[in-house]
């Protein structure tokens, strides 16, 4: 890990794909105990403080909300690069559909 002043840069080897989404898309994807959609608690990629079991537990917050990645659903827990290694497109992009009903 690197810190660049008072920024710090995660690993973004742990980074899985429910935090990027709760990132990107905090009014879909939330952790199930954050009700409020708390927007500073997912103002960085990897918070220290978020266990296993949170990370299990990163939900949509609509029922109507699905994800594919090359056409298979996978679990929010996937750890990024893993799923770039084994779905990506031959451009090398990870390509992730989000559908919603909202």
């Amino acid at each position: 890990e690197i810190e660049n002043g008072s920024d710090h840069i995660p690993d973004l080897r742990l980074l899985t794909l429910g935090q990027l989404l709760i990132r990107w898309l905090p009014r879909l994807f939330q952790h199930k105990h954050d009700s409020s959609l708390n927007l500073k608690k997912t103002s960085s990629f990897l918070d220290e403080n978020i266990s296993w079991n949170d990370i299990q537990s990163e939900t949509p917050t609509s029922p109507d909300v699905s994800w594919f990645v090359q056409g298979v659903q996978p679990p929010l827990s996937c750890p990024l690069v893993e799923l770039w290694k084994n779905l990506c497109h031959p451009d090398h992009f990870l390509y992730v559909v989000i559908l919603s009903g909202q």
